[in-house]
This record gives C-alpha cells, sequence and structure tokens, in this order.
C-alpha cells in the first residue's frame, strides 16, 4: 500500500519564512516556505527575478559563493536549486495549491508502476515505468541523477515519478510538465529516504 503523507494545516502550527538565493546576473530565486514544528518543509510559493529567467551553468558556479547559508532553511533552498531545479529552462512562478503533501514509494523500486500527468491543455496521459532501474533513469527518484555519490537522498514518490515520466514524454522539466515539477517539491524536500535500493 502507498503511504501517503497529508498534513492538515489546522492541525499542525507552520510558521512562514523568506529565502532568496542570489544568483550571477542580477537574477535571484525567492522562496516561500512553510516550517513546522515536526521539522517538516513545504514549499508555499516561488518566484524568479527577473520573471522567466533561466538557471544557468555559471549561476550554479557562482551560487556557493554568493549564498553563505546561516539557517538550515537557507541550506535547503540552496540544496533545492544545486539539486533539483533545472538548467536553462525558464522559471515561472509558483504557488502551492495544497498543504504538504507527497505519496512515497519506496516498495514500488524494482517494479513497473503507473504514473499520471497533463500537458498544456489539460489533456490526462497515464504511463508507466520501472521504478528505480537505472535503465530507467532511476524514474520515481526526486532530484537529478540516478543514485550519484554526491546526492546519496534516496527518496522516491509518486509524485516525482508522475515528473519523471512528463518529462520523458514532453520533453522538458517545465514547461507544461511545471504543475507535475512543483508537486514533487514537497516530497524532494521531506520524504523519507528509501531503505531499498535501485539497481545500479
Amino acid at each position: 500500500m502507498l503511504n501517503l503523507i497529508f498534513l492538515s494545516l489546522s492541525l499542525v502550527f507552520a510558521a512562514t519564512q523568506n529565502v532568496d538565493v542570489q544568483l550571477t546576473s542580477q537574477k535571484k530565486l525567492s522562496f516561500e516556505f512553510e516550517t513546522y514544528e515536526n521539522g517538516l518543509v513545504h514549499l508555499k510559493s516561488f518566484k524568479a527575478s527577473p520573471e522567466g529567467a533561466k538557471l544557468t551553468y555559471l549561476d550554479i558556479q557562482f551560487l556557493d559563493l554568493k549564498n553563505k547559508a546561516q539557517t538550515p532553511l537557507q541550506q535547503k533552498a540552496i540544496d533545492f536549486v544545486h539539486k533539483h531545479m533545472p538548467l536553462n529552462e525558464q522559471l515561472t512562478s509558483y504557488k502551492a495549491p495544497t498543504p504538504l503533501k507527497w505519496t512515497e514509494i519506496c516498495e514500488k523500486i524494482g517494479q513497473e508502476h503507473t504514473g499520471e500527468f497533463t500537458d498544456d491543455a489539460q489533456q490526462r496521459f497515464s504511463f508507466s515505468a520501472r521504478v528505480g532501474e537505472k535503465d530507467s533513469r532511476c524514474f520515481g527518484r526526486c532530484g537529478f541523477g540516478c543514485g550519484v555519490p554526491f546526492d546519496n537522498k534516496n527518496r522516491y514518490t509518486q509524485e516525482c515519478l508522475n515528473h519523471d515520466l512528463c518529462n520523458r514524454e514532453l520533453g522538458e522539466n517545465m514547461g507544461p510538465c511545471k504543475d507535475e515539477y512543483w508537486a514533487a517539491a514537497d516530497g524532494y524536500l521531506n520524504a523519507k529516504i528509501c531503505e531499498k535500493k535501485p539497481k545500479l
């Protein structure tokens, strides 16, 4: 059975905090997080300045030089940019439609599993992929890479699988897949690290 994580804001106290990440060429990324007493973090909204800015390789190279994390939340924001945001695609503003939510699929690693996504016309698609296998690009894994040494966060969620399938079929991380991209953010930030490892 899939492990669904869903927190009601009326039951758990959350504090709102803003974190800015400065990039090169006068670009700035602004994150609005809700932080919970139990340590979970919800990405409430995001804005790129200027709107539609692209994250370049040069931005990533200078990211740590321009941003010295003073708090764990600031470090999470910097890590999110490093390991989750797509290069050379327009970054659009985002506002979360739902409270903190993700669905863990650790037990699906090594198995065929179905995901869904919509395109720009809101047409719904459903496809399957083998979760967590190297030959399927570790589908369902949150963040870039496939068990790369510098990122051992072995997190797998339904939302990350949905985004991986959208990316495979439509060819972009954002663009028509932006809804799935942002829906995967909470799992990337909070999902448990799966004990089961993919075959690499």
